[in-house]
């Protein structure tokens, strides 16, 4: 008879480590960057409809607005690259200390 229980390994194996990423740098500038796109979105799209009600003319709000986007994208740029930044300098660090192990490892 075959039984459909399911066979439990009588010593259970243990996790294989996982190989370091860079994907584990990048989790922090990924979620500032989509907060601050979020935010900045809420902005812009507030501020638009802002400047529309009390502008006197539609040219003097259309040249508004293209102030408010050029702030807003510039203001977000100021605040992702940092941690773009500091990301991409752990990664470089990672991979040069791991190129310097290998050079000392290789037989000469």
């Amino acid at each position: 008879m075959v039984s459909d229980a399911p066979q439990t390994p009588s010593s259970p194996e243990p996790p294989t480590p996982r190989p370091p990423s860079a994907l584990r740098h990048f989790r922090r500038p990924l979620l500032i960057t989509a907060i601050a796109l979020g935010v900045a979105l809420v902005l812009g799209l507030g501020g638009t409809l802002w400047i529309h009600k009390r502008a006197k003319s539609r040219y003097e709000a259309e040249n508004r607005v293209k102030w408010l986007g050029q702030g807003l994208g510039f203001a977000t740029i100021l605040v992702i690259f940092p941690f773009w930044i500091f990301a991409a300098d752990k990664v470089g660090k990672e991979r040069r200390a791991a190129r310097a192990a290998a050079r000392e490892q290789a037989p000469s």
